[in-house]
Order: C-alpha cells, then sequence, then structure tokens
C-alpha cells in the first residue's frame, strides 16, 4: 500500500464540516483525510507515509463533473481544422484563434492544403456571418484539386467543394432530400442531415480513429479540471469497443468516463448493448489544480 501527504496552499472541499484544508492524504488513490497539517498527522497516527510538496503553493479542488458530453467525438472533431468564431484549445494544447469572417475560415483552410487527400474543418456558424453559409464557389477557392469538406457547428449539416462532389458522383440529376440546390438547380455544396451520407465516406471522416478520439477527448476534459467525463450516445461495436475499453480503463487515463451506447443494435447482430456502464475506476483520487492561486 502507499500511503502520501499531500500538502497544498489551500484545499477547497465542499465539505461543510471542513470547509478548506491544507492537507490531504491519499492512501492507493482513494482520499484517506482531509484537513490541516496537523489534524492530517494526528489522524494518521503511527502509519508510515510519504509527503509530497508539488502543490504546496497551489490551490486544490474537487474534479468537476461533465455529465452531457460525448467524449470520443469531441475528440474526434477538435483534432479537425477549427473554423469557428470562437478561439479553441486542442488536446495537444494549441489554442486554434477563431476566424471572424468567411474570409479568414478559407484562409485556416488554406494553411493545411496538400496535407491530406480531403481538408477536413469543423465550427462553422452562419449565425455569426450574417446568416450566410459557405457556398460550393467559397471552397473551391482553398482548392480545385483536393476535396474540401466542412462541418457545421451543429453537426446536422456540412459544405464541400466542388471537388468532392465529383468524388462522391453528387450534381444536378442528384434527388435526395436535403441536398440544397440553387435557383438553376445545381447542388450548392451544403448538404443537410441524411444527405451528408452522399459526400463523407464515413462518419470517421469527422471523428477520426477511435483511440486518438477517446485519448484527445479525455485530455480535453483533463485541460479544464473535469476528472469524470461522460460519453452519451456512444456507437462503438466490435473492435471499436473493445480499443474503447482497452484505453479507458488504462490506470493512467486521466479521467473516469460514463458511458451510455446508442440504442442502435451492434452491425451484424440483434442485440443492443447494456444500457450503462462505468469504465475506469470509480474511487480514484483525483483533484484539479486551480490555476488562480490561493483564495483571498
Amino acid at each position: 500500500m502507499s500511503l502520501t501527504v499531500y500538502r497544498a496552499s489551500e484545499i477547497i472541499t465542499l465539505d461543510s464540516n471542513c470547509p478548506v484544508a491544507d492537507t490531504v492524504a491519499v492512501l492507493d488513490e482513494r482520499i484517506l483525510h482531509v484537513g490541516t497539517y496537523e489534524q492530517v498527522v494526528e489522524a494518521l497516527g503511527d502509519q508510515t507515509y510519504s509527503t509530497d510538496l508539488r502543490f504546496q503553493h497551489d490551490v486544490i479542488v474537487p474534479g468537476f463533473i461533465e455529465a452531457h458530453g460525448h467524449l470520443s467525438i469531441d475528440g474526434g472533431l477538435g483534432q479537425l481544422v477549427w473554423t469557428g468564431l470562437d478561439d479553441r484549445a486542442r488536446a495537444d494544447g494549441v489554442v486554434a484563434s477563431g476566424c471572424r469572417t468567411v474570409e479568414e475560415v478559407l484562409d485556416r483552410l488554406r494553411e493545411h492544403v496538400g496535407e491530406k487527400d480531403t481538408i477536413v474543418g469543423y465550427g462553422f456558424d452562419p449565425v455569426f456571418h450574417g446568416g450566410r453559409g459557405l457556398r460550393r464557389e467559397d471552397l473551391d477557392r482553398v482548392s480545385t484539386t483536393q476535396g474540401v469538406l466542412v462541418a457545421n457547428a451543429s453537426l446536422h449539416l456540412v459544405y464541400v467543394n466542388s471537388v468532392q462532389m465529383q468524388r462522391k458522383g453528387v450534381d444536378a440529376s442528384t434527388t435526395h432530400e436535403g441536398v440544397m440546390k440553387d435557383a438553376n438547380g445545381q447542388p450548392t455544396g451544403e448538404f443537410h442531415e441524411t444527405a451528408m451520407g452522399l459526400v463523407l465516406d464515413s462518419m470517421s471522416v469527422l471523428t477520426g480513429e477511435v483511440e486518438g478520439a477517446v485519448r484527445a477527448g479525455a485530455e480535453l476534459l483533463r485541460q479544464v479540471g473535469v476528472t469524470s467525463g461522460s460519453d452519451l450516445a456512444l456507437f462503438a461495436a466490435g473492435e471499436d469497443f473493445e480499443t474503447y475499453a482497452r484505453v479507458t480503463n488504462e490506470d493512467s487515463f486521466p479521467v473516469r468516463v460514463f458511458y451510455s451506447p446508442t440504442p442502435r443494435p451492434c452491425p451484424g447482430t440483434s442485440r443492443r448493448p447494456r444500457s450503462s456502464s462505468t469504465f475506469a475506476p470509480f474511487a480514484r483520487a483525483t483533484a484539479h489544480v486551480s490555476p488562480w492561486g490561493p483564495s483571498s
């Protein structure tokens, strides 16, 4: 067993019996005692422990609980080219600046020409651009040799360039509901709801491979002090599900994950996943070190 006493400038406990402390004793990742240094040492008695001073100048608060999210989807989307209005932190720690105009969106996409067969962006919202969506002609200015695809912030529609439509065989004869067309009957490059499938190879274009997406999603939570996160409507089956379980069960995985599988049957079977479960140890002692320093 490993017993460690952590000292901090201040520990916010949210416990009315001990609202503020400066020391916490942790036994095998479980919180054992919290209080002043003197109180904790007295409670430990003659037990052998080590003292860790790494947080002695910091404030420790309980880890936040994120109760309605999509960890793996957020992680996958966070690795795409950011085209939203606000600045957005990435899992790698880089902050992508927001795009204030359509021209800035196009410039952002141009930065990635030549990197992959299809340039994929995320976060654009017409609400912040006078109601103006992206059009085929706009994205053709990014590239006429590569596919360009931008997912709307809502994820209920995408915008693509002419190359991407040509690759997928979409033209004026396409009658699928959700394909937006101009006055001449030509597709504008905007595809809604199920029509998105006409120009996407698969949803993995947006979400990325499972392991990378899950790790990125967890890192995004960790960056803001979340230690328990959710993954609602999780749709992972077969090898993808095994990968998901393996990664989130790692001892070093930074957050607890509560997942709720999609009610759809797993592909190729009539079975439905369990309604809910928990990966990662529930009682792991996790806390967030506040960047704002001691409270006054």
